[in-house]
């Protein structure tokens, strides 16, 4: 089972403290050593700050063929039914696990010239104005998988890492602790298993962050997942469906993050596109949690459908890189943006193109999103006052973290443009607040068409305003957007909610916010890790029944169980999820 995680520059802080409790007698004898080790600890550190270097546009990035450790067949509805027969919730002593994360890099340094020309007619929607047209609500709202433990164990997750995805007849909710499925017509539960067993034929332990899409051209559910973090056997999980019935049989494989043991694979970022399944994964050292770098696994998705493993792993791509989920059945570039720089607000369009098994990935042209923002990080999203009992964090309650300006989840390929969103910091200069932005990209010039903010400008962190974090967007054939969001505040709980766009309505522009679900407490629990994990992603989709209905999958606090804050490995604060489906035809 994965161990407990630490913060930032948690393998270094693992190791010290394993010298402490171990080594104190040797430490004392031999003080040089630890001078030694202190120098050597700068040395890391240095080296986690230096950016890393951007290939030159146009570069063809290097590739090399990869096999599967690993490959099975699984039934889904075997497994919960063998799941079923073991007591849904804890078995044994609890047991916290907070979800490892590697070390964030420093954003990139933009030397290259920036070439496209952005749109200039963003309307940037402010607080105290009137109101631009309010978003439809809801037709079918309902809880999705909530703060359980996983099916059979006394493990409990941080965070959850919202995301799930809509079938023709199903909804498959996967989370850290557990995968769900659903009635799509009621939104009733039809089975719960946990995510070891999904992917105990796979091979791996310890698997977390997971990600799920539906393939509507395919008619495929593609599931992936990394595991066995921080260690030599860091591996990359993908399952593919073999009918359009999630809770039916899937191929799965296993594929080591890096074949050489020196680094491990985090935060896979997964598209697809006719030709392949595209996963970019953040990699970082094993010995010090030091960023090394990133890569992109391909795989030849027609032969992955019939159970058959051929990919090619593409080496130097961009810190979470995102390859785009492509809504075309004729499209044979499969496209990744990446972020760039908060500070120059850029941006780059990365291709794959050639052939299923020797697909080549071009690097793009460092391109101006047309404003700028600062780089969020840390713990700064607000949040309202216990309901009983106190924070901690004394008369200011605990803030929860907001992760960074990347793109972290799937991007949307339609209409010949890539959609995707990012949470900001804002104003540029000093940030008082964060915001969700929203970009549209022309694939065929690679420049921004359209895109916008949604953004309280007058909030702060403690004078009630709204902030806005972790997003993804949908986009149905009409050209109506949803895209979902996270709505944090100093007088309110952490709530699930989302914002509307119609194709007609005026660029630049996403109607108001609609609370899918209010929180209900405050949220603090880190399980001794020192971080007040949220997130780390949320959901949205196109219902593939009729390519017009789009739904929304997001997070928010749950009641608490009790009024104890912030001591080790106690679960009182709880956090859910929750679905809701808005019908696009509005007046």
């Amino acid at each position: 089972m994965q161990s407990p995680r630490f913060p930032r520059r948690s393998a270094l802080a693992a190791f010290a403290i394993g010298v402490t409790l171990t080594g104190s007698l040797l430490a004392w004898a031999i003080p040089v050593h630890a001078e030694t080790e202190a120098e050597r600890e700068r040395e890391r550190e240095e080296e986690r700050e230096r950016p890393m270097p951007l290939p030159a546009a146009g570069t063809v990035l290097p590739t090399h063929k990869v096999r599967a450790i690993e490959s099975s067949v699984i039934n889904v509805a075997a497994i919960a039914k063998r799941d079923a027969m073991a007591k849904p919730f804890a078995i044994g002593a609890f047991t916290p696990i907070a979800i490892l994360q590697g070390e964030e890099t420093t954003e990139a340094e933009v030397d290259e010239p920036i070439t496209g020309t952005p749109v200039e007619n963003y309307t940037f929607p402010q607080a105290g104005t009137p109101a631009f047209v309010p978003s439809p609500t809801p037709s079918l709202s309902f809880i999705g998988l909530d703060d359980i433990p996983r099916v059979g164990t006394g493990s409990i997750t941080i965070p959850p890492d919202v995301d799930g995805a809509i079938g023709p007849n199903h909804i498959m909710e996967t989370l850290n602790n557990n995968y769900r499925f659903f009635n799509k017509t009621t939104g009733a539960v039809t089975n719960t298993i946990s995510i070891t067993s999904f992917w105990t034929a796979a091979g791996g332990t310890g698997h977390f962050d997971p990600k799920t899409l539906y393939d509507p051209i395919q008619n495929r559910w593609i599931a992936v997942a990394v595991s066995n973090a921080a260690t030599t056997q860091s591996s990359i999980l993908v399952a593919v469906s073999q009918t359009d019935d999630p809770t039916g049989t899937w191929n799965t494989f296993r594929i080591l993050g890096d074949s050489t043991g020196v680094n491990w694979a985090d935060f896979p970022c997964v598209g697809y596109n006719k030709n392949w399944i595209g996963i970019n994964v953040n990699m970082f050292s094993v010995a010090a949690n030091a960023s090394a770098g990133a890569k992109m696994l391909l795989i030849d998705y027609a032969q992955a459908r019939t159970g058959t493993f051929v990919a090619t792993m593409v080496t130097g791509t961009g810190f979470c890189t995102a390859p785009a989920a492509t809504y075309s059945s004729t499209e044979n570039t499969l496209w990744a943006p990446t972020h760039l720089s908060s500070g120059g607000g850029t941006y780059r369009l990365d291709t794959i193109t050639g052939t299923p098994t020797a697909p080549v990935y071009t690097v793009g042209a460092t391109r101006s999103r047309g404003l700028t923002w600062a780089q969020p990080s840390g713990a700064i999203l607000p949040q309202a006052a216990p309901l009983s009992g106190a924070s901690i964090c004394g008369a200011t309650p605990c803030k929860l973290e907001t992760q960074d300006a990347q793109i972290r989840t799937t991007p949307i390929f339609r209409n010949n443009s890539v959609y995707y969103s990012q949470t900001v910091g804002v104003p540029a200069g000093t940030l008082t607040h964060t915001a969700v932005q929203w970009t549209r990209v022309a694939t065929a010039t690679g420049n921004v068409t359209d895109g916008g903010r949604i953004e309280d400008a007058t909030a702060t962190a403690t004078n009630g305003g709204k902030w806005y974090a972790y997003s993804h967007m949908a986009v149905n054939a009409a050209g109506d957007v949803v895209m979902s969001i996270g709505q944090f505040s100093s007088t309110q709980f952490p709530s699930a909610a989302y914002v509307f766009r119609a194709a007609t309505d005026a660029a630049g522009t996403f109607r108001d916010p609609v609370v899918i679900k209010a929180g209900e407490d405050y949220y603090h629990k880190d399980f001794g890790s020192g971080r007040n994990r949220w997130g780390d992603y949320v959901k949205a989709q196109v219902d593939p029944s009729d390519d017009q209905a789009l739904w929304v999958l997001g997070e928010y606090s749950k009641a608490r169980v009790g009024t104890d804050d912030g001591t080790t490995g106690s679960n009182s604060s709880k956090w859910g999820t929750w679905w809701a489906r808005i019908s696009a035809a509005v007046t």
